[in-house]
């Protein structure tokens, strides 16, 4: 992980044809329209990202209004939906030229799931099967995904994610998988200490979107009583005001002097 150093974070999901950060999983899967070149467009994403001297790319698979830029077998609610024209399998489509490129293929997934009926079940673990049967889908059909993203957990208790059985299993298919989940110690990081206890265990390394480590980053956390080391993955927007995803009136591109500073 520390080896990937920098690299790109990819939205191109439900909310780039809502306009919106983040969406409540009510949109019609037939608002996303990808254009019929998409996979080229997604080939051209990956060769601006090796040019710029990136070693790796996360891509966002599901955000938190479930859909899904694969075709799941567990859900209509997704890039094979028959209201949508284009039916491209997007994450095949960038792991395809992330492997043609030389870039580290990563996955961004949602634990919170706003469409889903099952993640409503009174049993938690209906929907944790439900996404341990998605992850399998990512884990097996599309070559070596180097890191694994999750976002959302601050919507159930930890213990509800059963974050062990799915680390494990995720492991069982992709040993070498980073694995790490969003706010991980629960703390900013101006407040992370050494010897803080891990919120969301296990994981590979540290979150907290979108924050920046401290100077004396300190890199020892624990859990149950043993010391880890988990380095810290810092992601940044592009956009100046923070915006996640591309929207029509957001000008405010940071430029690639700032870019280079925040590096």
């Amino acid at each position: 992980m520390i080896d990937r150093k920098y690299g790109m974070f990819l939205h191109f999901g439900m909310n780039t044809y809502l306009n919106a950060e983040w969406s409540d999983g009510t949109a019609a899967a037939g608002v996303y329209a990808p254009p019929a070149d998409i996979a080229e467009q997604a080939a051209g994403w990956v060769r601006n990202a090796k040019k710029a001297g990136m070693r790796s790319i996360v891509l966002t698979t599901k955000h938190h209004d479930g859909f899904c830029l694969w075709d799941s077998k567990y859900t209509d609610h997704d890039i094979a939906n028959p209201a949508i024209e284009h039916k491209v399998d997007i994450v095949k489509a960038v792991s395809d030229a992330c492997q043609k490129e030389g870039i580290a293929f990563s996955v961004y997934y949602s634990l919170w799931d706003r469409h889903e009926p099952c993640y409503q079940d009174e049993d938690k673990k209906v929907y944790i099967q439900y996404m341990k049967n998605q992850l399998q889908e990512l884990m097996t059909g599309y070559g070596p995904v180097h890191e694994l993203w999750f976002d959302g957990a601050w919507d159930r208790k930890t213990e509800d994610w059963h974050l062990q059985e799915v680390y494990d299993f995720v492991k069982s298919m992709q040993p070498d998988c980073q694995i790490s989940t969003n706010w991980t110690i629960g703390k900013r990081p101006v407040d992370m200490q050494e010897g803080d206890s891990i919120i969301y265990f296990p994981s590979d390394f540290r979150l907290w979107d979108p924050f920046l480590p401290v100077a004396d980053d300190p890199k020892i956390y624990t859990h149950s009583g043993k010391q880890y080391y988990l380095p810290f993955e810092s992601t940044q927007t592009i956009s100046v005001i923070g915006n996640w995803f591309s929207h029509p009136e957001d000008t405010t591109v940071r430029d690639v002097e700032e870019l280079a500073d925040i590096f």
